[in-house]
């Protein structure tokens, strides 16, 4: 379990690094809670581009599910269901 939780932790700091090189701004203004939409104003492409971006290095994602994807935790969570990344 100790090593789920250190690749949820180590996935988050490359999501959260990833997201502020994406979107411009500071890896601080990126918690973990924030929404997608709301918090850090990504439209429905925005989110896909990024996911697109995951999926270009080599991150198993399953488009079927974006609909489901609303948090940066989210997008954590279905990154860590494999291996690091």
């Amino acid at each position: 379990m100790n090593n789920d939780k250190n690749l949820l932790t180590q996935n988050g700091v490359k999501i959260k690094k990833m997201l502020s090189e994406h979107l411009g701004i500071g890896v601080e203004d990126i918690a973990s809670e924030d929404s997608l939409k709301e918090d850090l104003h990504m439209s429905a492409i925005e989110i896909s581009d990024f996911l697109h971006l995951l999926i270009d290095k080599g991150v198993d994602i399953d488009l079927s599910i974006i609909e489901k994807i609303h948090t940066v935790q989210d997008i954590i969570d279905i990154t860590s269901e494999g291996e690091e990344f």
